[in-house]
């Protein structure tokens, strides 16, 4: 396995992952602050 195939699989899974992970913590937040918690 080469360099370039590992940073193409980190771009296409990784970072995806990180910002839905992301997302999904913010959505928790913002659904806590609305219903009062």
């Amino acid at each position: 396995m080469d360099m370039m195939e590992i940073g193409s699989k980190i771009g296409v899974y990784y970072i995806p992952f990180l910002f839905a992970l992301c997302f999904h913590e913010y959505a928790h937040g913002f659904v806590a602050k609305m219903r009062g918690d």
